[in-house]
């Protein structure tokens, strides 16, 4: 699950647009801000009632037309339509985000004296998927899958030079420079904790009864599914290179977490039934 309360923007850091008001100032501070969607208010009385929000164009559209922004235009996606919990399952928050660029965080609190209570706390664009603590959950995702490769092949291939010169050579090189190293600091854990997931994903590419027992029927098609997972990787590791830009990536994203999952469940049920084979414990 995604706690939205760590990486969504509090309503007081928006740009907000009460209907019928000027728009020139707005636009500009938009503009400055390099934002691309404005809340949209109705202010009566001392209250203030979102509405949804408008596009930052739209509203330089109006401004140039001299018009103003009605609380009918159908330009506002409304609150009702765009409302999400403060907690939310990833696979779910991702085709959430591929829907719509923007979303308001909401929340209803019981309360006793006053009843039912309804607080919107701020938005949630795409952009704000690829703040840290969500990189720290697909992180998760993608550790859990190179300890499952990683056991894999340590049960499956006892010889560690019988995989490690199925290598290039500068993984051969990096992969034996770690484990001599580890050896001279006296913290030995073998080979494959030099390896990186690519490693692990070449290994079993080369390896036709792996792939074939993970439930791939030809290696290209291990290939074509796995070698996308280290470019997630490293994209989740360098905060610099985006994860998200757009509704493609959303889906994309969605898409190889849901194969890295599958595959770390296929490579730990695999990996269970050799060591009950060998006898081993599990």
């Amino acid at each position: 699950m995604v706690d939205l309360e760590t990486i969504y923007v509090d309503l007081s850091q928006c740009v907000g647009v009460d209907v019928g008001a000027d728009l020139t100032e707005i636009t500009r501070a938009l503009k400055d801000l390099d934002f691309d969607y404005a809340v949209v208010y109705e202010s009566w009385a001392e209250r203030k009632t979102i509405l949804g929000y408008i596009a930052s164009n739209h509203l330089e559209q109006l401004l140039l037309s001299g018009k103003t922004l009605g609380r009918d235009d159908p330009n506002i996606v409304r609150l009702n339509d765009a409302e999400l919990e403060l907690t939310a399952g990833l696979d779910w928050l991702l085709d959430k985000l591929a829907e719509r660029p923007l979303w308001f965080v909401t929340h209803e609190y019981d309360a006793e004296e006053r009843g039912t209570h309804y607080v919107v706390h701020g938005i949630l664009s795409r952009s704000d998927l690829n703040k840290h603590p969500l990189r720290a959950l697909l992180y998760e995702v993608l550790a859990k899958l190179e300890i499952a490769l990683a056991n894999l092949i340590n049960i499956t291939i006892t010889n560690p030079y019988d995989w490690i010169r199925q290598l290039n050579e500068d993984s051969q090189a990096r992969i034996l420079g770690y484990w001599e190293l580890s050896k001279i600091k006296n913290v030995d854990v073998g080979p494959l904790a030099g390896a990186m997931l690519s490693d692990l994903i070449n290994v079993i590419a080369r390896n036709q009864s792996l792939w074939q027992k993970l439930g791939y029927p030809s290696r290209s098609s291990f290939e074509e599914e796995a070698g996308r997972l280290p470019r997630v990787r490293n994209q989740v590791m360098h905060p610099v290179r985006p994860l998200i830009s757009d509704a493609d990536s959303c889906i994309y994203l969605k898409d190889v977490l849901g194969r890295a999952i599958l595959l770390t469940d296929q490579a730990n049920s695999l990996g269970i039934r050799k060591k009950a084979k060998l006898g081993l414990s599990t």
